[in-house]
């Protein structure tokens, strides 16, 4: 009974993943706001704060946004299995595509429809994109969180001003996030053993 509920489970997990992946056109951040709305606000499977997360390192890893972002947020549910069942949801419809695509290129490469409908389409991610910024954003402002909004404005400066390495940046930030966890933790540890 209970395999059954977890293949159950696996199947939705599938299914939603390779909708998301299907019907999401621009990739990247464009999936943000469905994965969020399906499986924090409709499913309840995630808490926000584990899709933030989950977001953060899906951006940090290497490898495709959308991929590393459905295997975290497979593993996160199911483990192991829930990884493989959700990168294989998650790069089906890009898999098909291209193969449509490049089938049949030259039809595509010159149709003035085509071209037009991308032009069209990059208008819409640019959209989503603004309402992923604004709705994260905002939540993080709302909520103070002061410490990643002064990372953040510290990562832009380093980058935008200065003119680092992203990597370098990238590198920075991930190391000062982790002394910071650790400090905290320790500091949380600590007030525990007084008790």
């Amino acid at each position: 009974m209970v395999d059954k509920i977890k293949n159950h489970l696996l199947w939705n997990l599938f299914k939603e993943i390779f909708l998301i992946s299907a019907l999401t056109f621009g990739g990247g951040y464009v999936i943000v706001p469905l994965m969020h709305t399906k499986f924090v606000d409709e499913l309840k499977w995630i808490k926000e704060e584990e899709m933030i997360d989950i977001l953060a390192m899906s951006q940090t890893s290497p490898g495709v946004f959308t991929v590393n972002a459905s295997i975290m947020v497979g593993y996160n549910l199911f483990g192991l299995k829930g990884s493989i069942v959700a990168v294989t949801a998650a790069i089906l419809p890009p898999l098909v595509t291209v193969a449509i695509i490049s089938t049949f290129y030259t039809l595509f490469s010159d149709n003035i429809i085509v071209r037009n409908g991308l032009k069209g389409a990059q208008a819409v991610v640019g959209a989503i994109m603004i309402n992923v910024l604004i709705n994260y954003s905002g939540k993080i402002l709302r909520d103070k969180y002061w410490l990643p909004i002064s990372i953040m404005i510290l990562a832009f400066v380093l980058d935008f001003v200065l003119n680092i390495n992203t990597v370098l940046i990238i590198l920075f930030c991930g190391v000062l996030g982790t002394v910071i966890q650790m400090v905290l933790l320790s500091k949380k540890m600590g007030g525990s053993t007084k008790k």
